[in-house]
């Protein structure tokens, strides 16, 4: 992204200096929205998430985290 773009209020943006996801940050974001949906009382509502293939994806690990 741009420095000189700025995002949405409300709206997060996740990267890493070779623009691909990789297994750590795939972690971190579990982690991340884990932490949001309990902060805001949302961790009683069921909840999906919908990723692709990619194989970072598809690590046990990352599976284990969901």
């Amino acid at each position: 992204m741009p420095h000189s773009k700025k995002a949405l209020l409300g709206v997060v943006i996740w990267f890493q200096e070779n623009g691909w996801m990789n297994v750590e940050l795939m972690k971190r974001y579990i982690d991340y929205l884990n932490c949001m949906r309990s902060s805001n009382s949302q961790s009683r509502f069921p909840a999906i998430m919908v990723f692709d293939f990619f194989r970072k994806h598809l690590k046990e690990s990352v599976k284990e985290k969901f």
